[in-house]
């Protein structure tokens, strides 16, 4: 992945709610840093860009942004999604991989629960706007 795959995306606006795209490009070139990183293009149009950042040995943070393009087609997005995850995970020896939604969009909710992941709690005031958000996790258990 490539950091003007971010910056020459459509991004749907719900991704910007939190934040806008300039302000959240050095977060991005952390995020791409310190763990993988990856871009799925559909004929030339980036749907998604997504990754791990790697915190320490076993734990992990998913993070992801899907295009307008993304939108149009949630299957194909959430089964590479999907697949990209369980290797990540499974790849990098991560028992724990957590994630945040902001608490105020249930589509994101919903889209971290069918990837497995499980809401252990509120982060509150989390967001530079003062928005919480909640915190989830995909935990293995074994190896």
């Amino acid at each position: 992945m490539k950091i003007e795959d971010v910056t020459n995306m459509k991004v749907r606006d719900v991704e910007l709610s939190r934040v806008s795209l300039k302000a959240f490009l050095p977060e991005m070139r952390t995020n791409m840093k310190e763990g993988p990183s990856f871009t799925l293009e559909v004929d030339g149009k980036v749907i998604w860009c997504g990754g791990i950042r790697v915190f320490w040995e076993g734990v992990g943070e998913a993070w992801c942004l899907i295009s307008d393009e993304g939108a149009r087609m949630p299957k194909t997005v959430f089964s590479s999604i999907k697949k990209i995850l369980d290797f990540v995970q499974k790849d990098l020896a991560l028992h724990r991989v957590q994630a945040t939604a902001r608490i105020d969009i249930p589509m994101f909710h919903k889209f971290l629960e069918h990837l497995g992941f499980e809401r252990e709690g509120v982060l509150r005031k989390f967001l530079a706007d003062g928005t919480d958000s909640y915190i989830y996790s995909r935990v293995r258990e074994n190896g």
